[in-house]
Protein backbone atom coordinates (compact mmCIF):
# COMPACT_ATOMS: atom_id res chain seq x y z
CA UNK A 1 0.00 0.00 0.00
CA UNK A 2 1.37 2.88 -0.78
CA UNK A 3 -0.02 6.91 -0.80
CA UNK A 4 -1.69 7.66 -4.35
CA UNK A 5 0.48 11.15 -5.20
CA UNK A 6 -2.72 12.15 -7.16
CA UNK A 7 -4.70 12.84 -3.95
CA UNK A 8 -2.58 14.71 -1.58
CA UNK A 9 -3.71 15.35 2.21
CA UNK A 10 -4.84 18.45 2.53
CA UNK A 11 -6.35 19.10 -1.13
CA UNK A 12 -10.16 19.45 -1.47
CA UNK A 13 -12.59 17.00 -3.70
CA UNK A 14 -15.55 18.71 -5.38
CA UNK A 15 -17.99 16.44 -6.29
CA UNK A 16 -20.34 16.22 -9.00
CA UNK A 17 -22.99 13.33 -10.43
CA UNK A 18 -21.28 10.40 -12.04
CA UNK A 19 -21.50 11.01 -16.10
CA UNK A 20 -20.29 7.21 -16.35
CA UNK A 21 -23.11 5.64 -13.71
CA UNK A 22 -24.71 3.29 -15.65
CA UNK A 23 -21.45 1.66 -17.47
CA UNK A 24 -19.84 1.50 -14.07
CA UNK A 25 -22.88 -0.14 -12.14
CA UNK A 26 -22.63 -3.90 -12.74
CA UNK A 27 -18.57 -3.51 -12.09
CA UNK A 28 -19.15 -2.01 -8.48
CA UNK A 29 -21.97 -3.83 -7.07
CA UNK A 30 -19.85 -6.82 -8.03
CA UNK A 31 -16.58 -6.04 -6.75
CA UNK A 32 -17.83 -3.78 -3.47
CA UNK A 33 -21.22 -4.86 -2.94
CA UNK A 34 -21.17 -3.45 0.63
CA UNK A 35 -20.78 0.01 -0.75
CA UNK A 36 -24.98 -0.36 -0.99
CA UNK A 37 -24.90 0.46 2.47
CA UNK A 38 -22.16 3.22 2.46
CA UNK A 39 -23.30 6.66 4.51
CA UNK A 40 -21.89 8.21 1.45
CA UNK A 41 -24.17 6.52 -1.11
CA UNK A 42 -26.66 8.55 -2.01
CA UNK A 43 -29.97 9.25 -4.17
CA UNK A 44 -30.15 12.05 -6.73
CA UNK A 45 -30.86 14.53 -4.35
CA UNK A 46 -28.63 13.85 -2.01
CA UNK A 47 -25.82 14.02 -4.31
CA UNK A 48 -26.33 17.56 -5.36
CA UNK A 49 -26.27 18.61 -1.96
CA UNK A 50 -22.64 16.77 -1.67
CA UNK A 51 -22.00 18.50 -4.76
CA UNK A 52 -22.39 21.40 -2.68
CA UNK A 53 -20.00 20.70 0.23
CA UNK A 54 -16.27 20.82 -0.86
CA UNK A 55 -15.18 17.87 0.98
CA UNK A 56 -11.11 17.73 2.51
CA UNK A 57 -9.07 14.81 1.73
CA UNK A 58 -7.54 13.63 5.43
CA UNK A 59 -5.97 10.51 4.14
CA UNK A 60 -5.45 8.62 0.96
CA UNK A 61 -4.38 5.29 -0.06
CA UNK A 62 -3.72 3.16 -2.64
CA UNK A 63 -4.63 -0.37 -3.18
CA UNK A 64 -4.97 -3.22 -5.88
CA UNK A 65 -8.00 -5.52 -5.18
CA UNK A 66 -8.72 -8.00 -8.04
CA UNK A 67 -6.93 -6.50 -10.65
CA UNK A 68 -8.72 -3.28 -9.94
CA UNK A 69 -6.56 -0.46 -8.94
CA UNK A 70 -8.58 2.05 -6.31
CA UNK A 71 -7.65 4.83 -3.48
CA UNK A 72 -9.35 5.52 -0.36
CA UNK A 73 -10.08 9.40 0.42
CA UNK A 74 -11.28 9.96 4.02
CA UNK A 75 -12.93 13.37 4.20
CA UNK A 76 -15.34 14.67 6.55
CA UNK A 77 -19.09 15.72 6.46
CA UNK A 78 -20.77 17.64 8.79
CA UNK A 79 -18.09 16.00 11.34
CA UNK A 80 -18.36 12.87 10.78
CA UNK A 81 -15.22 11.43 9.21
CA UNK A 82 -16.28 8.57 5.88
CA UNK A 83 -14.07 7.04 3.59
CA UNK A 84 -14.60 7.21 -0.14
CA UNK A 85 -13.39 4.54 -2.67
CA UNK A 86 -12.05 6.34 -5.50
CA UNK A 87 -11.54 3.13 -8.67
CA UNK A 88 -9.50 4.34 -11.87
CA UNK A 89 -12.63 5.42 -13.67
CA UNK A 90 -15.12 6.43 -10.98
CA UNK A 91 -16.06 6.71 -7.57
CA UNK A 92 -18.16 4.55 -4.88
CA UNK A 93 -20.70 5.86 -4.03
CA UNK A 94 -21.40 6.90 -7.37
CA UNK A 95 -19.91 9.91 -7.95
CA UNK A 96 -17.00 11.91 -10.10
CA UNK A 97 -14.70 13.76 -8.57
CA UNK A 98 -11.65 16.39 -9.92
CA UNK A 99 -9.07 17.11 -7.69
CA UNK A 100 -8.30 21.11 -6.89
CA UNK A 101 -5.64 22.75 -4.83
CA UNK A 102 -6.38 23.25 -1.32
CA UNK A 103 -5.54 26.98 -1.34
CA UNK A 104 -8.88 28.99 -1.84
CA UNK A 105 -9.07 31.25 -4.53
CA UNK A 106 -8.75 35.49 -3.33
CA UNK A 107 -11.77 38.04 -4.73
CA UNK A 108 -11.54 41.48 -4.32
CA UNK A 109 -13.89 43.59 -2.58
CA UNK A 110 -16.02 44.89 -4.97
CA UNK A 111 -16.48 41.17 -6.89
CA UNK A 112 -18.07 40.02 -3.61
CA UNK A 113 -19.96 42.89 -3.44
CA UNK A 114 -21.17 42.33 -7.17
CA UNK A 115 -22.33 38.97 -5.93
CA UNK A 116 -24.29 40.18 -2.85
CA UNK A 117 -26.39 42.12 -5.37
CA UNK A 118 -26.48 40.11 -8.40
CA UNK A 119 -25.82 36.88 -7.19
CA UNK A 120 -28.27 34.00 -6.32
CA UNK A 121 -28.96 33.09 -2.26
CA UNK A 122 -26.25 30.66 -2.38
CA UNK A 123 -23.49 32.44 -3.85
CA UNK A 124 -24.65 35.47 -1.59
CA UNK A 125 -24.22 33.39 1.57
CA UNK A 126 -20.98 32.54 0.44
CA UNK A 127 -19.51 35.96 -0.37
CA UNK A 128 -21.32 37.22 2.46
CA UNK A 129 -18.66 34.82 4.54
CA UNK A 130 -15.71 35.87 2.93
CA UNK A 131 -16.65 39.77 3.31
CA UNK A 132 -17.01 38.82 7.32
CA UNK A 133 -13.54 37.17 7.68
CA UNK A 134 -12.27 40.61 6.47
CA UNK A 135 -14.47 42.90 9.06
CA UNK A 136 -16.19 44.49 6.45
CA UNK A 137 -18.28 47.48 6.64
CA UNK A 138 -21.35 47.42 4.18
CA UNK A 139 -20.56 50.86 1.52
CA UNK A 140 -24.06 51.28 0.41
CA UNK A 141 -27.54 50.50 2.21
CA UNK A 142 -28.35 47.85 -1.06
CA UNK A 143 -25.03 45.93 -0.05
CA UNK A 144 -25.67 46.29 3.92
CA UNK A 145 -28.89 44.93 3.17
CA UNK A 146 -28.09 41.98 1.03
CA UNK A 147 -24.82 41.19 3.24
CA UNK A 148 -26.85 41.18 6.60
CA UNK A 149 -29.45 39.01 5.68
CA UNK A 150 -27.22 36.55 4.26
CA UNK A 151 -25.75 36.13 7.33
CA UNK A 152 -29.06 36.05 9.50
CA UNK A 153 -27.79 39.59 11.22
CA UNK A 154 -31.41 40.52 11.11
CA UNK A 155 -30.96 42.92 14.01
CA UNK A 156 -28.57 45.07 11.49
CA UNK A 157 -31.37 45.30 8.91
CA UNK A 158 -33.06 48.08 11.32
CA UNK A 159 -30.34 50.93 10.63
CA UNK A 160 -31.92 50.58 7.05
CA UNK A 161 -35.45 50.79 7.19
CA UNK A 162 -37.85 50.25 4.38
CA UNK A 163 -34.89 49.10 1.89
CA UNK A 164 -34.86 46.01 3.64
CA UNK A 165 -38.31 45.04 3.71
CA UNK A 166 -38.51 43.79 0.06
CA UNK A 167 -34.98 41.95 0.24
CA UNK A 168 -36.18 40.67 3.40
CA UNK A 169 -39.48 39.44 2.17
CA UNK A 170 -37.69 37.28 -1.27
CA UNK A 171 -35.56 35.93 1.19
CA UNK A 172 -38.68 34.80 3.93
CA UNK A 173 -39.02 32.82 0.40
CA UNK A 174 -36.29 30.97 0.09
CA UNK A 175 -35.29 30.44 3.51
CA UNK A 176 -34.88 26.47 4.23
CA UNK A 177 -34.23 27.17 7.78
CA UNK A 178 -37.53 27.01 9.86
CA UNK A 179 -35.77 28.06 12.89
CA UNK A 180 -35.01 31.66 11.29
CA UNK A 181 -38.41 31.82 10.67
CA UNK A 182 -39.43 33.77 13.37
CA UNK A 183 -36.62 35.94 13.42
CA UNK A 184 -37.60 36.92 9.98
CA UNK A 185 -40.76 37.81 11.09
CA UNK A 186 -40.05 39.76 14.38
CA UNK A 187 -37.47 42.28 12.31
CA UNK A 188 -40.95 43.01 10.38
CA UNK A 189 -42.41 43.59 13.32
CA UNK A 190 -39.26 46.01 14.50
CA UNK A 191 -39.09 47.50 10.49
CA UNK A 192 -43.12 48.86 11.83
CA UNK A 193 -45.75 49.94 9.12
CA UNK A 194 -43.25 49.78 6.48
CA UNK A 195 -43.94 46.07 6.16
CA UNK A 196 -47.47 46.02 6.18
CA UNK A 197 -48.18 45.83 2.47
CA UNK A 198 -45.62 43.33 1.80
CA UNK A 199 -46.84 41.24 4.84
CA UNK A 200 -50.71 41.37 3.34
CA UNK A 201 -49.73 40.26 -0.07
CA UNK A 202 -48.88 36.81 1.88
CA UNK A 203 -52.60 36.04 2.31
CA UNK A 204 -53.05 36.08 -1.29
CA UNK A 205 -50.92 32.71 -1.05
CA UNK A 206 -53.62 29.74 -0.25
CA UNK A 207 -52.88 28.29 3.02
CA UNK A 208 -49.45 30.35 3.64
CA UNK A 209 -47.41 28.36 6.34
CA UNK A 210 -46.64 30.81 8.40
CA UNK A 211 -49.22 33.06 8.33
CA UNK A 212 -49.66 32.65 11.75
CA UNK A 213 -47.17 35.52 12.17
CA UNK A 214 -49.00 37.80 9.65
CA UNK A 215 -51.69 38.38 11.95
CA UNK A 216 -49.81 38.31 14.76
CA UNK A 217 -47.36 41.40 13.52
CA UNK A 218 -50.06 43.15 11.59
CA UNK A 219 -52.43 42.93 14.83
CA UNK A 220 -49.24 44.96 16.47
CA UNK A 221 -48.63 47.20 14.07
CA UNK A 222 -51.35 47.56 11.52
CA UNK A 223 -53.50 50.56 10.25
CA UNK A 224 -56.50 50.83 9.97
CA UNK A 225 -56.51 49.17 6.37
CA UNK A 226 -55.59 46.10 8.34
CA UNK A 227 -59.40 45.49 9.60
CA UNK A 228 -60.85 44.64 6.56
CA UNK A 229 -58.38 42.51 5.69
CA UNK A 230 -58.70 40.41 9.29
CA UNK A 231 -62.58 40.80 8.80
CA UNK A 232 -61.91 39.01 5.33
CA UNK A 233 -59.27 35.79 6.91
CA UNK A 234 -61.60 35.38 9.67
CA UNK A 235 -64.39 34.00 6.72
CA UNK A 236 -61.87 32.58 5.37
CA UNK A 237 -59.08 30.86 7.55
CA UNK A 238 -60.76 28.45 10.32
CA UNK A 239 -57.33 27.46 11.54
CA UNK A 240 -55.93 30.29 13.29
CA UNK A 241 -59.84 32.27 14.62
CA UNK A 242 -58.02 33.04 17.95
CA UNK A 243 -54.81 34.90 16.84
CA UNK A 244 -57.03 36.67 14.25
CA UNK A 245 -59.34 37.68 16.80
CA UNK A 246 -57.04 38.79 18.81
CA UNK A 247 -55.33 40.86 16.13
CA UNK A 248 -58.57 42.57 15.57
CA UNK A 249 -59.25 43.45 18.94
CA UNK A 250 -55.81 45.01 18.78
CA UNK A 251 -56.31 47.23 15.41
CA UNK A 252 -60.00 48.10 16.37
CA UNK A 253 -58.79 49.08 19.81
CA UNK A 254 -56.12 50.80 18.24
CA UNK A 255 -57.94 52.65 15.58
CA UNK A 256 -61.14 53.45 17.86
CA UNK A 257 -63.10 50.95 15.78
Amino acid sequence: MTVNPKYKVGETVYLRLGTNLENARNKYLSLFPKFLKHPLYAGYSDQIVLRMKPLKILKANYFLDLDQHYYDLQVEVDGQFYTIRKLEDFLVPPIESKVVPSTKPTYSTEYCEDKLINGDHIERLEFAQVLEKINYQPKTAEIGVRYYISLSRFDKLLQYGELSVMPLLEYLFICADPDKIPYVFYTFKQLGVTSEIPLLHLFIIPEYEHRQYVYDILGDIGTKNCIEYFEAMKRQDNKYQDRINEGLEKLRKRHNE
